[in-house]
């Protein structure tokens, strides 16, 4: 038989890893939006800049801002479920 501490416990730990996703993907993706990245130099070969290429072989400067938006939408609804879970 599970203890009722068990139980408790790991629910109690998965609310806040639930809590603490859902905030980073706010936070990430709020980020994202208002800080673009750089542009890639010239002279960069690194893998880097080869891994955020476009099909055409651009590299993206802004982040898709509508993608962003419902990421940092969805991290929202899942922090605020966090909180409600943990505090109701």
């Amino acid at each position: 038989m599970t203890p009722v501490f068990a139980i408790e416990f790991y629910s109690q730990v998965l609310i806040e890893l639930v809590g603490a996703f859902g905030l980073a993907l706010v936070v990430a993706n709020v980020f994202a939006i208002f800080r673009p990245r750089r542009p890639a130099a010239a002279d960069d070969q690194s893998i880097r800049a080869d891994a955020s290429a476009n099909e055409d072989g651009t590299t993206l400067t802004r982040a898709p801002v509508v993608r962003s938006l419902v990421f940092a939408l969805m991290g929202l609804v899942m922090f605020v479920w966090a909180l409600a879970s943990y505090f109701g």
